[in-house]
């Protein structure tokens, strides 16, 4: 048995980073996670779904939509959120004005539909996973077609961005990171960059992570030193190697029991 919940995306720009409201308005979080090679078996825990719904809006830099990155939650939190009658979050998004047509390309008018099919579970499963359930849940991320016809128009969500020109911002927002007393790299990496620069610009105190390599862990570094009370809330998921066969961790995942980062570092389980 199936169901499936359509959902459209459809991009507006932001003129100038005064738009973006302060935490004080509304309950928001930045969204972080593994952008490429995540396998397709991962179902997000309640606990994702749960934590997610807390929010009004949700931020995020702008990663291109793919059906291996950690921003194909998206689409499936937002049928989550619909299916539950909620109220959808708002969708924001700081990036660097070299890679707004990708945005562009990969988000606006875009189509997804979340399926979620449910069926009767192998005696193989049943015997390794030794749960006795009779139902198992497999969530399909589908691109639609540009020429398909739905029986119901999708559910439309706005994804506002903000155009950052980084030659002419770079030492601004280096500027803005490296303060006395704050832990920052000195090398030159500009996703780490703009992922910390959109956290102190909306002075968030939540992070939603989906697993995360080395930009991930520096951003986590950083957020904790600039700001002792942020919250991070960890989905430890693995993702396959660049060769496809060997899995690699999330980078988080090695200090979940890490004594100085335990009060910032929450699982989702």
């Amino acid at each position: 048995m199936s169901c499936s919940i359509s959902v459209k995306f459809v991009c507006e720009k932001v003129e100038m980073i005064s738009d973006v409201p302060s935490p004080e308005k509304k309950k928001i979080c930045h969204l972080k996670g593994f952008a490429q090679r995540i396998p397709e078996e991962h179902v997000p825990p309640d606990s994702f779904h749960e934590k997610l719904n807390e929010f009004d809006e949700i931020f995020f830099d702008g990663d291109d939509f793919s059906t291996d990155s950690f921003t194909k939650f998206i689409p499936l939190h937002i049928a989550h959120r619909t299916s539950c009658g909620s109220d959808l979050p708002t969708l924001r998004s700081f990036r660097y004005k070299e890679s707004i047509p990708g945005l562009l390309k990969t988000w606006d008018n875009k189509v997804v539909i979340v399926e979620k099919v449910t069926g009767n579970r192998d005696e193989e499963e049943e015997e390794a996973e030794g749960l006795g359930l009779k139902v198992k849940t497999k969530i399909n991320i589908i691109e639609a077609a540009s020429d398909i016809v739905f029986d119901e128009e999708p559910i439309v969500c706005i994804l506002y961005y903000h155009e950052i020109d980084r030659e002419k911002e770079q030492s601004r927002i280096r500027g803005v990171l490296s303060k006395p007393g704050i832990s920052y790299p000195v090398d030159d990496d500009m996703w780490r960059d703009l992922g910390c620069f959109g956290m102190h610009t909306t002075g968030a105190c939540n992070v939603v992570a989906i697993g995360g390599g080395n930009c991930v862990l520096e951003e986590f570094r950083y957020s904790c030193s600039a700001n002792p009370n942020i919250n991070w809330h960890f989905w430890n998921i693995h993702r396959f190697c660049r060769e496809g066969i060997e899995k690699e961790k999330a980078a988080l995942h090695h200090f979940i029991d890490v004594s100085e980062y335990k009060s910032n570092l929450n699982q989702l389980i």
